[in-house]
């Protein structure tokens, strides 16, 4: 048995809430984090489908991508799916957490997921995060290994696909405590001069509160010196949609039938086909139309992507094809992504994925005898 909080830091280890875009409602919505469960269902939406499936096979937490909970609500009544999900939830004490547009701003979520699916190699981020800061602070010389692991140990000095990456310089710091003062090295009142080194390391948002504690309680001075400049470098581990290459070019129609046998499609709303064959892919899970001119920019030759406007495809012109495969279509394959790291992180915890599909967009597709075909 776990407390769900347990299951929650986890989870925001991997997908910071502090990386979710302002709107949006992630986190616990129903429950008490100090619960015991044994197992999880995860799945994209949250449905009274969902949830009579989770008391059937008795789970406890049910982690979903959709928050169930997203606008504000001034009443539950069992008027819609949502709300009847809702009161079923918290009539059977079953907990549910949202891991929505956190997890589509790291690198290895919603985007991953859509990317493994294509194949695509030399990924990177299609939208950089602007969330870096360096911390800067000045450690005697014989405590420099010490304070430089913890802040390695939180996750402090990670760049890109590098890690415990660091600088410091040696110099001479001065110092003369007060009658009150507590020195570790010299005596109140004494002008006292040691030889220090300078630290640099470099942090994201979410890691700025665990740094100073850790700085804190590892660094000898009563009173740490410290600097924190915001950078305007850009994160590349966390931040929106994903760029990557296919194995080989493919021609537009091609292309449209690779996505379709990738991704079990059977429709594929698209702009007209371009002449240059396809290699540079850009992606983005769920409504991804503001990311266009980074996919542009970065020269990709196809953006997928979904929810698009009959205005949008108009902006995809001669140079690049545009292709809505709908917003389910482009994110349940997170629900493996979600599945796996909780698998690793907790052997004796059991989690399961959704049997349900909750996709509430329907097609009808005209076939040659001119009967309508429903999926």
């Amino acid at each position: 048995m776990l407390k769900i909080q347990s299951v929650t830091n986890a989870l925001e280890q991997w997908a910071p809430p502090s990386l979710a875009l302002s709107y949006d409602n992630c986190g616990l919505l129903i429950g008490d984090p100090y619960r015991l469960v044994d197992k999880a269902l995860v799945s994209l939406d949250v449905t009274e489908a969902v949830v009579q499936e989770a008391i059937e096979k008795q789970a406890n937490l049910i982690i979903a991508h959709h928050p169930v909970i997203f606008k504000g609500i001034r009443s539950i009544s069992p008027t819609t799916d949502s709300q009847r999900a809702i009161i079923l939830a918290i009539k059977h004490d079953i907990s549910i957490y949202a891991i929505h547009t956190n997890l589509d701003r790291v690198n290895d979520g919603v985007n991953k997921a859509l990317a493994d699916r294509l194949n695509l190699t030399n990924r990177s981020i299609l939208e950089e995060a602007s969330n870096l800061f360096k911390l800067i602070t000045f450690v005697p010389t014989k405590d420099l290994l010490a304070v430089r692991n913890a802040l390695f140990a939180i996750g402090a000095g990670n760049i890109g696909e590098y890690e415990k990456a660091s600088f410091f310089t040696s110099g001479v710091g001065s110092f003369q405590g007060r009658s009150s003062s507590n020195p570790s090295i010299g005596k109140a009142g004494e002008f006292t001069e040691v030889k220090e080194e300078k630290l640099e390391v470099l942090l994201t948002d979410t890691l700025l509160s665990s740094a100073l504690k850790t700085l804190k309680e590892h660094h000898p001075y009563e009173e740490v010196a410290y600097d924190i400049i915001t950078l305007h470098n850009k994160n590349q581990n966390h931040g929106s949609g994903m760029i990557g290459e296919l194995s080989e070019s493919l021609s537009s129609d091609d292309f449209i039938q690779y996505l379709q046998e990738r991704l079990g499609l059977q429709l594929i709303r698209h702009s007209a086909s371009i002449e240059n064959k396809i290699k540079s892919v850009a992606i983005c899970g769920g409504a991804g139309f503001d990311l266009l001119k980074n996919a542009r920019q970065k020269g990709a030759d196809a953006f997928v992507t979904a929810d698009l406007k009959y205005h949008d495809f108009f902006e995809a012109d001669d140079s690049l094809l545009l292709c809505d495969i709908g917003h389910y279509e482009s994110e349940h394959w997170a629900i493996q992504e979600i599945k796996e790291y909780l698998t690793r992180n907790f052997a004796n915890f059991a989690v399961l994925s959704t049997t349900i599909n909750t996709n509430p967009v329907h097609y009808s597709i005209s076939i040659k005898d001119g009967k309508g075909k429903k999926d």
